[in-house]
């Protein structure tokens, strides 16, 4: 087994310009299959302080970083982690620029429905090509907190100044993968934007059975004219047989959403009810 104590990294700035790169030789993307360490590997500490990241004209800065981590074959265990103060800075754009409207949108793209129809009658899943992670995970414990999602936008006066798009207060994530499941234990998100909450286990065999929890809530977002809002979802049943969802939404829907489909059958037979007292738009 090889080991490692340490590996720091402290008041570094790496910079890419990708047009400086070799052109990457196209290849035909084959499964992953499994991935397995030729020997044992374990990194006990590691460490990042004050990181600085400038791809093009894109910026990462990442505060603080501590983990740690060891596998053995395909199983990778992740120490307790924690991540502080990491910002991206997404390339600039000019003020006042808006999206392309759906006209230029459909003169740019064509859509082959024919295509999209014939694929639709197949199953969505099939046995014949089963769930198989080419890693394992365990992931006790990994926090996260002050991320910040933001635009650069270039003014009239030719400055540059950040537009906040969204910001993570904190993370906080539990799980597990192996053979046998997908178990996340614990996933709690907290921003500017709203909260999620949700837990779930998905068992590889069988027909994979599946139960899955999600509560998300936000507060009134002017810039979208949305009212404050609330969403409790869960699925269960199994998902090459028949999969059932349940959502209550209040705020800017109220509803209950009762559903099951099939997504290893053909054309993924779909029943859904929807429930409403009363449906206003705008809001």
């Amino acid at each position: 087994q090889a080991c490692v104590e340490n590996i720091a990294l402290k008041d570094t700035t790496v910079v890419v310009d990708t047009a400086k790169l070799p052109p990457s030789t196209p290849k035909e993307s084959e499964p992953l299959g499994d991935i397995r360490l030729p020997l044992g590997v374990a990194v006990k500490n590691i460490r990042v302080e004050n990181l600085h990241v400038k791809v093009d004209e894109m910026d990462i800065a990442l505060n603080r970083f501590q983990s740690g981590i060891s596998g053995v074959e395909k199983h990778i265990q992740l120490s307790p982690t924690m991540l502080d103060g990491l910002t991206l800075s997404l390339p600039p754009v000019q003020a006042g620029s808006s999206a392309p409207n759906s006209a230029e949108v459909q003169k740019s793209e064509t859509v082959d429905w024919a295509s999209i129809k014939q694929q639709l009658a197949k199953p969505l899943l099939t046995k014949l090509d089963p769930i198989k992670l080419p890693l394992h995970f365990d992931i006790p414990e990994f926090k996260a907190s002050n991320i910040v999602l933001e635009q650069k936008v270039i003014q009239q006066d030719g400055s540059t100044t950040p537009a906040p798009l969204v910001k993570v207060s904190s993370i906080d994530l539990q799980g597990k993968t192996d053979d046998n499941a997908i178990d996340l234990t614990r996933l709690a998100i907290q921003s500017d934007k709203g909260n999620v909450a949700g837990q779930g286990k998905l068992t590889l065999s069988d027909n994979y059975p599946l139960d899955w929890v999600l509560k998300a809530d936000s507060p009134e977002l002017k810039e979208f004219k949305l009212p404050a809002s609330k969403l409790d979802a869960q699925l269960s049943g199994e998902l090459f047989g028949t999969t059932h969802l349940a959502i209550q939404t209040d705020g800017a829907v109220n509803a209950q959403i009762q559903g099951s489909l099939q997504l290893a059958e053909p054309k993924t037979p779909l029943n859904l009810t929807v429930k409403s007292d009363r449906v206003i738009y705008p809001f």
